[in-house]
């Protein structure tokens, strides 16, 4: 192949070879720009349904650029064999990395770059469904680039996930690949998450010998916490770590932008992931997002009993209120000295309502209750010769 002419590119030297196809550096005759090639192996592209595929995922990506994916220049079909042209990465992969120095000291910071590939690559309906070391390249810069997306999908659909995979692609492969089941956004989250674990740890999180075993430990085996193999690793990355892996989709992180996220908080709190665009301007005042950065990084699991705790409380707390507006009533009652019966509402005109006659001043009013009562005869002769003067006065009077 070397020295042979496709279209408009001509073949200069072969870069590697894998499960998909041979990849060759290419150099475009006219523009004069280098190129890598990917000659598709024929199980692929001399499948008519195969092939019809994989021209709809390069016109795709043929489409979009970012920095940190490789991007895809076009497709040349020629001598029933199907080619795809990408951008050339000056640099190495991630794997040749590992299998070099054994781990990375800025294993963070290169994830949240795949990171940011991921979720680019997401918003616009594409999962990679292959991440793994040899699909990271690193540029002489030190930048980092997601190759191969979108191909693993038409891979997949030939039902290359089952049967004949290499190791090592199960060993970066989600539960629910190994199942046979839809790759989606966590699936490849999870991906991630195990080339995370290596690059911190130095080994894989599940391994074995054959196929079987290591499909058996991505479904059964619980990983050993990073921080148990090299005691430099926090407990907070550990976590991070430990929960991308997670057997269940719904325990692992949803999205490539929270991943990165609480990956940032630990390499520079406050700061946002390099390539993540902000989804809202810069505001002055309160740091709201250094008050919620604690709780954002809290299992949802637990925020949601924190919620459903919080409702019951107001709950019972309205339930208590109403009861105790029922119990008052509705005419509150006072009490008072009993009220003498009110007048009639109107009197007849033919009788006038005398005016009252003030009793003498000098004199008290006697009512008949209160009358003396009359004293015996006995007791007033008696009295009268006691007294001769009071009885001369009351006879000449």
């Amino acid at each position: 192949m070397i020295g042979k002419e496709i279209g408009p590119y001509r073949i200069t030297g072969k870069i590697g070879q894998g499960g998909m196809g041979i990849v060759f550096k290419g150099f475009h005759v006219k523009l004069e720009q280098e190129v890598a090639i990917k000659v598709l192996a024929p199980e692929f592209s001399q499948d008519p349904a195969m092939r019809d595929r994989f021209i709809h995922e390069a016109k795709i990506q043929a489409k979009i650029s970012h920095p940190n994916v490789v991007n895809v220049f076009n497709y040349v079909e020629e001598d029933g064999n199907l080619f795809l042209v990408m951008e050339y990465i000056r640099g190495d992969t991630l794997e040749n990395r590992l299998k070099r120095d054994g781990r990375l000291p800025n294993a963070a910071t290169v994830c949240i770059s795949m990171l940011s590939a991921l979720d680019f690559m997401h918003a616009r309906g594409i999962i990679h469904r292959d991440i793994k070391p040899g699909n990271i390249m690193f540029l002489e810069d030190g930048s980092v680039k997601v190759m191969d997306f979108g191909i693993a999908k038409v891979a997949g659909e030939k039902g290359q996930t089952k049967t004949g995979m290499r190791l090592g692609t199960l060993w970066y492969m989600s539960p629910e690949q190994i199942r046979g089941e839809e790759a989606s956004v966590s699936s490849d989250l999870y991906s991630v998450g195990v080339t995370l674990y290596q690059m911190a740890t130095g080994r894989i999180p599940f391994g074995g010998d054959s196929e079987y075993k290591v499909m058996k430990a991505h479904l059964e085996e619980k990983p050993v916490p990073p921080w148990e193999i090299d005691p430099h690793i926090s407990r907070d990355m550990g976590r991070i770590i430990l929960k991308a892996i997670a057997k269940e989709r719904k325990d692992r992180y949803q999205s490539a932008r929270d991943f990165a996220a609480d990956l940032g908080a630990l390499e520079a709190p406050g700061a946002a992931p390099a390539n993540f665009s902000r989804s809202a301007p810069e505001r002055s005042g309160i740091d709201w997002q250094g008050i919620l950065a604690p709780l954002c990084r809290l299992d949802r699991k637990y925020l949601l009993i924190a919620l459903l705790c919080l409702g019951m409380i107001l709950i019972i707390a309205g339930l208590f209120m109403s009861l105790r507006h029922k119990k008052e009533s509705v005419f509150p009652v006072t009490k008072s000295a009993p009220s003498s019966p009110a007048p009639p509402s109107s009197l007849p005109s033919a009788l006038p309502v005398p005016a009252p006659v003030p009793a003498p001043v000098d004199q008290a009013v006697v009512t008949p209750e209160k009358q003396p009562k009359e004293m015996p005869k006995k007791y007033v002769q008696k009295k009268n010769q006691a007294c001769p003067e009071t009885a001369a006065r009351k006879a000449a009077s």
